[in-house]
């Protein structure tokens, strides 16, 4: 899945009418509906504040959402949501600001509006991979502190806390997709003497 690096203003013109797109980065649906409501404060005169969030897998459909806010139905809020999910872009909120120029577009013309606002900021914004991450202790004996410290330095692991008391516990946070292997390489540094 990839995020958003920063958030973005698209703006083009069709036959009179303005189309603003807004992409904004977000974490949570509320986050998504608050940047919603401070763009329909910001353009309380446009004719449309049209919408699409994905919050995490883009190819999960438990946290989407879309509107077409008055446009004909499946002409907005669906295209930009399908556009989002086609390029596997998540915790993104995208809103299309619209200023009606008095020439109608169809309905094939409002998809290919809506999409190429969400094309446009989607290029604008730079995308990464967003990693899932987990977190884990691992206890081991105070005579591999030194190597085990040594070991999560040319890791992806990074050290939380260190904590002592009858061993040396570590606390870390490391990319999910490494936890496995590093628990399996700490076993065998450790000659099995950890607990996880």
């Amino acid at each position: 899945m990839q995020i958003p690096t920063s958030s973005v203003c698209f703006k083009e013109e069709i036959k009179k009418s303005q189309f603003i797109t807004y992409l904004e980065p977000v974490s949570g649906k509320a986050e998504a509906m608050d940047f919603l409501g401070l763009l329909k404060l910001e353009y309380p005169d446009a004719r449309h504040h049209c919408w699409a969030y994905v919050i995490g897998d883009p190819n999960c459909t438990s946290d989407v959402g879309m509107s077409d806010d008055g446009e004909p139905h499946g002409t907005a809020g669906r295209p930009m949501l399908s556009t989002l999910q086609n390029r596997e872009v998540g915790d993104v909120m995208i809103v299309c600001v619209r200023y009606f120029g008095g020439t109608k577009l169809g309905t094939g013309g409002l998809v290919r509006a809506y999409t190429n606002g969400v094309l446009g900021a989607l290029d604008a914004c730079g995308l990464e991979e967003k990693v899932e991450k987990t977190k884990f202790k691992v206890s081991v004996p105070f005579s591999m502190e030194s190597a085990l410290r040594r070991y999560f330095a040319d890791s992806s692991a990074v050290i939380l806390e260190v904590q002592y008391g009858n061993n040396v516990t570590f606390s870390l946070e490391l990319p999910l997709a490494d936890l496995e292997s590093m628990q399996s390489e700490i076993v065998n540094m450790t000659n099995g003497q950890s607990i996880f």
